[in-house]
């Protein structure tokens, strides 16, 4: 049986999947995280992991490597780190990259243009495709000079909370509700919120968005973060063309969702989860035809 053997590796996982000629996924493992912007040392052992993972799941023998293998993964516009991962993989196997918001957007499109897909997880970008096929993106500069929106900004908006709320302080019986779930994680001490106030660790900081969303309802503090995040994303969108054909996929794309929505007024479908692994094979079937 021909397989095509696609990566979506990002910044929290990498999915490594088998796809039969007609599309459907014949085996799936998981690997961590394949982030190109983590090093390509980071990359190249998440990747041959779950490529070992996925002979065991295939019946092939140890040792077994793919001859080419279609790529989205996160930060590939980082081209040092991309060449010097590209050359580890080399003796054994071809491997063709692209971004890993372009192979989701490219599966969750399935041929439609215009169409757009905001991707919001530990990081955000937005790609989208114009009425002729052309591919283009806004936002996406990383964390933490860009991602607005992102779990990681999120993350960090939070922890800026709870410094305001340790230095401003003054009944500890009304604390927050937003407060109230993050102390469950962070320390309440100086020590404490500085571990989390000046982490470089998106993956770390993403971890308490959740706690953002769950506390919205009751928090003003809380919905005041996510409605910066959401007029962001209505400003991309924007940028790209108001009245496209939007999808939103990530780990907190349900949780915006009905922020979007109401925001934008229209409805926001929510990309399926194998998304990019589909786009990835519907790149790779376009490339070994000859098409753009």
């Amino acid at each position: 049986m021909s397989c095509t053997v696609v990566v979506d590796g990002g910044g929290t996982g990498c999915r490594l999947a088998a796809v039969n000629e007609s599309g459907k996924l014949v085996a799936q493992v998981i690997s961590t995280p394949a982030n190109l912007t983590l090093g390509a040392d980071q990359v190249y052992k998440s990747i041959t992991n779950g490529l070992a993972s996925l002979a065991v799941s295939l019946g092939k023998p140890a040792g077994w490597h793919p001859e080419t293998i279609w790529c989205g993964l996160a930060g590939s516009h980082q081209i040092d780190e991309k060449e010097q991962f590209l050359q580890k993989l080399s003796n054994t196997t071809t491997c063709h990259i692209i971004n890993d918001g372009y192979a989701q957007l490219l599966g969750c499109a399935q041929g439609e243009t215009p169409y757009a897909c905001l991707s919001i997880g530990t990081g955000s970008v937005l790609n989208y495709l114009d009425s002729n096929g052309q591919h283009s993106m806004q936002g996406g500069w990383g964390f933490p000079a860009g991602d607005e929106g992102s779990g990681a900004w999120v993350g960090l908006r939070a922890v800026n909370r709870l410094a305001q709320w340790y230095d401003t302080k003054s009944d500890f019986s009304k604390t927050p509700p937003l407060i109230e779930g993050l102390v469950d994680i962070i320390e309440p001490t100086i020590q404490g919120i500085l571990k989390f106030s000046t982490s470089k660790d998106p993956k770390q900081l993403a971890q308490l968005a959740p706690i953002v969303f769950e506390t919205a309802p009751r928090d003003k503090s809380a919905r005041d973060i996510i409605t910066e995040g959401t007029q962001h994303f209505q400003n991309l969108i924007a940028e790209s063309s108001s009245g496209i054909t939007t999808c939103v996929a990530g780990g907190l794309a349900k949780s915006y969702q009905p922020y979007l929505e109401a925001l934008l007024k229209r409805d926001i479908s929510i990309a399926p989860t194998e998304a990019a692994l589909h786009g990835l094979h519907l790149y790779a079937r376009q490339a070994e035809t000859g098409l753009k």
